[in-house]
């Protein structure tokens, strides 16, 4: 998500929108480069698989969907 995750107001549009929660993770400025290292250990036998990231990233916050919100937005989406 990088820079949209910074986005204090969109937090609650998301969660609304499509009804999941939303995670926000620490390292949100190194996802890029993170995501690189992670897959250079894959390749070289470092890493057994990409589910390695987990080992050096954190939610830092959940943000849970309002459901009476999502339950009217899911009534009126298909006209978007």
């Amino acid at each position: 998500m990088g820079d949209w995750q910074k986005v204090k107001k969109l937090d609650k549009y998301y969660p609304m929108s499509m009804g999941w929660k939303l995670e926000k993770l620490n390292w949100v400025d190194e996802a890029t480069s993170m995501g690189a290292a992670v897959a250079a250990g894959v390749g070289v036998g470092e890493f057994r698989d990409f589910n390695e990231i987990s080992k050096f990233i954190e939610v830092e916050d959940v943000i849970y969907p309002d459901k009476e919100r999502y339950e009217k937005y899911k009534k009126i989406k298909g006209n978007f």
